[in-house]
């Protein structure tokens, strides 16, 4: 490796008994010119004291910054305000990654002349329990390539390498009215600034899922989070609209989540931790309709490719026939139990 400085981003909130692993498995890197960024972002915790601790004892490697809570989202653009690094990666505070995690990544975007470069990754449940996973598979991509091979699914922020000159020039920002996808939309913000990509073979980062994190935590149907949810896809569509790409490419994708949005909303209140009367569930439909103005997005979209389910979808949305889409929905909660049964 040359003598290019490389950022490491690491938002940090209560999680002092893992943070220690993660910096060290940062500290010991096959490639040393890297900067650990911390930001406590308010824990209530000790990981402030462990933070500083970890400064103190590597000061020509480690910044420490602390600020009120605000979310993931406002901890990394901390961190990205004051990095120098002409490159950066995000870890999580609760991972890990392997020794040549940063050198291996950063010597991939530099023989391809890409501008973002991915590796594999383990999901870690226990030492007898981890899971593999690349996206996409390995190789290089022109941009619509990439985006043919991706359609509406996201590289990891966390196992890849960016470019700081690209997330300046093109302001790429964490949205941080976001607590949920805030880093699916940074990557796709980032890559719609991209032409070129490479994904590496290895599984150089380690994603521990521990209980009570926030992919395990079971997300509680709220008329804030389909309201939310709705301008997350308003967002990704939009930057998929400005990559230049071919809209032949994903416009279909978009369509599908837009048709099955209300369904899915009623898929997710059905759902056992969901205590809501039948009338409770068909009011929080109908204020869904409303508050996700999914009428309005359903009438600009070209539905005759979609499936006949599909188009059915969309008349008991437009005409706002509850029952109907809760029938649907306790089907489909049906039949994917179902389906979980015969897998075992």
């Amino acid at each position: 490796m040359d003598n290019a400085l490389v950022s490491v981003i690491i938002p940090v909130y209560n999680v002092s008994e893992y943070i220690e692993r993660s910096v060290n498995s940062l500290l010991n890197q096959t490639c040393q010119n890297i900067e650990i960024i911390l930001i406590n972002d308010g824990s209530t915790d000790n990981s402030g004291e462990v933070c500083r601790t970890l400064r103190d004892k590597y000061p020509e490697k480690i910044v420490f910054i602390e600020q009120k809570n605000s979310g993931v989202s406002a901890a990394r653009n901390a961190g990205l305000d004051i990095a120098r690094g002409e490159y950066i990666v995000f870890v999580d505070a609760d991972d890990w990654v392997s020794e040549d995690y940063v050198e291996k990544l950063y010597s991939a975007l530099i023989a391809n002349n890409a501008d973002m470069a991915t590796c594999g990754f383990f999901f870690w449940y226990s030492e007898e329990n981890q899971q593999k996973s690349i996206r996409p598979n390995p190789g290089s991509y022109t941009k619509e390539e990439f985006y043919k091979t991706m359609l509406l699914r996201q590289v990891p922020l966390w196992a890849t390498i960016y470019k700081s000159s690209i997330i300046k020039q093109n302001q790429v920002r964490f949205d941080t009215l976001l607590r949920r996808m805030e880093d699916g939309c940074f990557v796709a913000d980032y890559t719609a600034c991209c032409e070129t990509f490479i994904v590496i073979p290895e599984y150089l980062y380690f994603y521990y899922q521990r209980e009570g994190s926030a992919m395990n935590s079971v997300h509680k149907s709220t008329l804030l989070g389909v309201e939310r949810s709705a301008y997350i896809y308003n967002k990704l569509e939009n930057t998929y609209n400005r990559s230049g790409v071919d809209k032949s490419i994903y416009e279909h994708q978009f369509t599908s989540k837009w048709v099955s949005f209300i369904p899915n909303t009623a898929v997710g209140i059905i759902q056992k931790h969901n205590k809501l009367t039948r009338k409770e569930k068909i009011d929080f439909i109908k204020q869904s309709i409303v508050v996700s103005d999914i009428k309005h997005k359903l009438n600009t979209r070209e539905i005759s490719k979609c499936s006949l389910l599909e188009k059915t979808l969309v008349r008991w949305t437009m005409k706002e026939r509850i029952g109907l889409i809760l029938l649907y929905a306790h089907t489909f909660n049906f039949l994917r139990k179902i389906k979980r049964i015969l897998k075992g």
